[in-house]
């Protein structure tokens, strides 16, 4: 999928499936704060840490940013910032 649009339906159904299990994993999936700076940031650290983009023991650089814009706009598209309208 990484060679794909980041904004595709297909993409962003990966993307949404991420968002609820990082949700889980960080304890806060019943709370009302959807931490959406936070789920943009953890795209950012995919973006900028090697350990994230290290397949195989080679180096996808592409992944990261892949990851990255893909979640920012499942934000953009799904997430209020700081539950605010």
């Amino acid at each position: 999928m990484s060679d794909g649009d980041p904004e595709s339906p297909e993409v962003q159904e990966e993307i949404d499936k991420h968002y609820h299990y990082i949700r889980e994993f960080w304890g806060t999936a019943g709370s009302e704060e959807n931490q959406a700076e936070q789920y943009v940031g953890l795209g950012e650290l995919y973006k900028a840490d090697c350990r994230y983009t290290t397949i195989d023991g080679k180096e996808h650089p592409g992944m990261g940013e892949f990851l990255s814009k893909a979640m920012k706009y499942y934000v953009a598209q799904n997430l209020k910032y700081n539950n605010k309208s």
